[in-house]
């Protein structure tokens, strides 16, 4: 038997949440967004929202707010009076969200943190963390960051560290065959590889929006290409045994743009048969 999935959009979904509140009771909902990690992870972790009262809302509580244009899980981190300054974990330290205690929808109370482990507000972990948050915020965004580049692209960050090392290592004996341009033709396979281990981990990781694919552009085929022009200056003003080289440099740009043009012919219709198989 096949089962359909459909997706209810989100103000039709936060209407019957919110019934369930304001009738008293709690709701436990998955989290999606990866803007309060890594005390919440993106589809990984639940939280049970509940009533509340405005009074009690106090700095460290995380709530369900409306910003205007959407609904957020986000943490206080200022009161006065009525008003309040809510942030979510991961995101920037100035990404601050001024609202009232009327924007405030509920409270969580409990759920699962840290991809899976269940907690209640009144655990010395949920504590410890609420009390971590708040005095290191931006140490605690810069870690998420570094931590979810290392999650999502992994292979991207393995080929590109054997990239520099080849790049700026000190060759005991030479390791290229005696044969005119083969050392450009080495610079396009490299940055070939280099190109499509970024487009593949960028789509695996990503939807095919524009914005999503200009965002792709800037990662996969600007980013190699800057970068090999910075490794030739370096190889030039740096080190004193290698030596910088405008066609090393075309050779750089070439083989990136094959490898977002069979990105574009390839992998991302691919990518886009797959989902849509899924559906």
């Amino acid at each position: 038997m096949n089962l359909s999935v459909k997706k209810i959009p989100n103000e039709i979904f936060f209407e019957q949440v919110m019934e369930e509140i304001n009738s008293g009771e709690s709701v436990r909902i998955r989290v999606t967004g990866r803007s309060m990690m890594p005390t919440f992870r993106d589809r990984k972790d639940e939280i049970v929202l509940s009533p509340f009262k405005k009074e009690e809302l106090k700095v460290g509580d995380v709530v369900l707010f409306n910003r205007g244009d959407t609904i957020c899980v986000h943490r206080i981190i200022a009161r006065k009076g009525d008003k309040l300054i809510i942030r979510g974990d991961g995101n920037a330290h100035k990404a601050y969200e001024p609202c009232t205690v009327d924007d405030v929808m509920a409270i969580v109370t409990g759920g699962t943190m840290y991809g899976g482990k269940p907690f209640t507000v009144q655990d010395k972990k949920w504590k410890a963390n609420t009390s971590m948050v708040l005095k290191h915020h931006s140490k605690f965004a810069v870690w998420h960051r570094i931590s979810a580049v290392l999650r999502r692209y992994p292979l991207s960050i393995l080929v590109l560290a054997v990239l520099l090392y080849l790049s700026f290592f000190k060759p005991l004996h030479p390791i290229l065959p005696d044969v005119d341009n083969s050392d450009k033709i080495l610079h396009s396979l490299m940055y070939l590889g280099v190109g499509l281990t970024f487009w593949t981990e960028w789509l695996k990781g990503h939807s095919f929006a524009s914005k999503s694919m200009l965002r792709g552009s800037i990662f996969c085929l600007f980013f190699p290409v800057v970068l090999g022009g910075l490794i030739e200056l370096g190889q030039e003003y740096i080190t004193e045994y290698r030596s910088g080289d405008v066609w090393d440099f075309v050779s750089n740009v070439a083989g990136s743009l094959v490898a977002t043009i069979l990105a574009a012919a390839l992998i991302i219709p691919l990518g886009r048969f797959i989902l849509k198989r899924r559906k």
